[in-house]
């Protein structure tokens, strides 16, 4: 279930309008249901003119639904996400570095691959300085505390969980169904 998913694309070319999918449900052939849930801080999920969302059979590997932001990338190294999600962070050396960093350092910290929390230990051969450095900007919290107010911080695109533990669709022939709230059809495929 985690691998299963569909993708769900606000492409309303009419109207190009904002559109809750919280509380909307997904319906198989078999009429089993599922309901989209809400974002990481209990608010309803709603996909802008462009958006969309890859909704995922399984339970969330970090246990809530999300928006991926410049910063997601770094969820790679803690939870086996499916889909992968791009490792498109910033790099630590992009930011403005402190003037008593040493060379030594600046080399490390250029050397650092984007989306990644390095472990430092005696055999980094970095100084405490470097370390506080790296160890203030080099994890997902991090980068969001550099990065939130950029334009481009979200990105179009939400990873919505289901919470089930079996496959929810069939893998060869299906009829999926989205009904809003009021249980109005919204739309349907079958395959």
């Amino acid at each position: 279930p985690s691998a299963e998913y569909i993708l769900l694309e606000n492409i309303d070319y009419e109207n190009k309008q904002k559109i809750t999918i919280s509380g909307f449900k997904l319906q198989n052939r078999d009429k089993l249901t599922a309901t989209i849930g809400q974002d990481e801080n209990g608010a309803s999920i709603t996909l802008d003119y462009g958006e969309r969302t890859i909704i995922i059979t399984g339970e969330s590997p970090l246990g809530y639904n999300f928006k991926i932001n410049k910063c997601s990338g770094y969820f790679n190294q803690r939870a086996a996400i499916s889909p992968q999600i791009y490792a498109i962070c910033p790099s630590v050396s992009s930011l403005s570095l402190p003037r008593n960093l040493n060379n030594a350092c600046i080399n490390y910290i250029e050397s650092l691959p984007v989306c990644t929390m390095p472990t430092i230990n005696a055999d980094t051969g970095i100084n405490n300085d470097c370390a506080e450095f790296v160890q203030a900007h080099a994890s997902y919290a991090a980068c969001v505390a550099d990065y939130k107010n950029d334009k481009d911080f979200d990105k179009k695109e939400w990873r919505v969980y289901l919470g089930k533990n079996f496959d929810f669709w069939n893998n060869r022939h299906d009829l999926i169904q989205l009904f809003d709230p009021a249980g109005k059809l919204v739309t349907e495929i079958s395959y």
